[in-house]
C-alpha cells in the first residue's frame, strides 16, 4: 500500500513537472503570437501605402515588401502585377482580389497578410491601381 501511494505520488509530480512545462510553453508562445499579429498589421499597413503610391514610390514600397520577409509578399507582389490590388473606396484599405473580371458582379476581397476572405464588393466600390509595376520588380521572393 505504501508503494501505491509512493507511485501515485511519483506520478503527480511528474504530471506536475509536464503541466508546468506546458504553461511555461504556452507563457513563450503568447508573445510570439502577439509579434506575428503586429507583423501582419505592420504589413497590411505597409501594402495600404501602394494605395496611394506614384511609380516611384510603388518601386520603393516593393522593395520594402520584399524585405519584410512576409508570407504575403510574394502573394501581394504577384497581384500587383496581374492588376489584382484594389483599394476599397469607403476606407483606403488595399487588398488582393481573387479574379479581376469585369463581368463578375463582385470581387473577393483577400487580407493581403493572411489571405482571407474579408467580404465581396461591386467593382463601384474599389478602384484598382493605375500602375504596373512591370519593370519595377525584378524578382518576386518564393
Amino acid at each position: 500500500m505504501l508503494r501505491t501511494e509512493l507511485r501515485v505520488g511519483a506520478a503527480a509530480a511528474g504530471g506536475l513537472r509536464v503541466g508546468r512545462l506546458l504553461l511555461a510553453g504556452c507563457l513563450l508562445a503568447a508573445p510570439a503570437a502577439t509579434s506575428a499579429q503586429t507583423d501582419d498589421d505592420a504589413f497590411r499597413a505597409l501594402v495600404t501605402t501602394l494605395g496611394d503610391a506614384n511609380f516611384r514610390e510603388k518601386e520603393a514600397v516593393a522593395e520594402q515588401v520584399i524585405a519584410t520577409g512576409h508570407p504575403g509578399a510574394r502573394d501581394v507582389l504577384v497581384a500587383l502585377l496581374e492588376d489584382r490590388l484594389f483599394r476599397r473606396e469607403r476606407d483606403g484599405g488595399v487588398f488582393i482580389v481573387e479574379a479581376n473580371d469585369e463581368r463578375l458582379a463582385a470581387f473577393q476581397l483577400l487580407d493581403p497578410a493572411s489571405l482571407g476572405a474579408v467580404e465581396a464588393l461591386p467593382p463601384a466600390a474599389l478602384f484598382a491601381h493605375p500602375d504596373v509595376l512591370e519593370c519595377a520588380v525584378i524578382a518576386v521572393p518564393d
